[in-house]
């Protein structure tokens, strides 16, 4: 039975914890304390991982512990042991196309100048992997470098913080009741409403 594998995607080390470019850790790390599931903790040489199921199916939780634009060496790494296809990957990341507050749900799509797309649709050597984008905005005054690896000001967190657990509801409509689903009951909307119900 293959094994769907959830992936947040993010740079490894304290340094770049808070960052608004590892909103996908951020992400993994609220699912897993979420999750009524029981989830095991795994250590690969290049990614953490929690194994568990869900409807009777195993499921897979990654952070990738190598930098952004190597990403996509891990998500081959879990294809090939685990025999993932890469529809059964769901990429977790964040966005700054999309304003801070929102997320969009894509069952495919290119790398919008995502350094950690990119490398997964060259490892993968397809663009068709389910993917959640994460909305951090921009500033247009801001260099993009510093404004991805600089953390949440103070005034933004309380609204990434909401994104955070309608992020963990998204999911779970999508391991639940399925993509589709969750592209209707998410995308375009803002998120002060939680609205899965498992």
């Amino acid at each position: 039975m293959n094994t769907a594998v959830i992936v947040g995607l993010g740079n490894p080390g304290l340094k770049y914890a808070k960052t608004r470019h590892n909103a996908g850790f951020m992400v993994i790390d609220n699912l897993i304390g979420k999750l009524k599931n029981r989830f095991e903790y795994k250590q690969y040489h290049n990614a953490e991982a929690w194994l568990g199921r869900v409807k009777g199916k195993p499921l897979m939780l990654v952070k990738p512990q190598v930098y952004m634009n190597n990403s996509g060496e891990v998500l081959a790494m879990f294809a090939r042991k685990l025999r993932v296809q890469p529809q059964e990957f769901l990429v977790i990341y964040d966005d700054m196309d999309i304003e801070l507050g929102k997320i969009r749900i894509r069952k495919k799509g290119g790398a919008g100048g995502h350094n950690g797309i990119r490398s997964i649709i060259a490892e993968l050597k397809t663009e068709n992997f389910p993917r959640l984008r994460i909305g951090i905005g921009r500033k247009e005054e801001d260099d993009q470098i510093d404004y991805v690896l600089g953390e949440f000001e103070s005034a933004e967190l309380e609204i990434f913080n909401n994104v955070l657990e309608i992020s963990v509801d998204a999911i779970q409509m999508i391991l639940y009741r399925g993509l589709g689903k969750a592209m209707n009951d998410f995308n375009g909307k803002e998120t002060d409403k939680k609205v899965c119900n498992n």
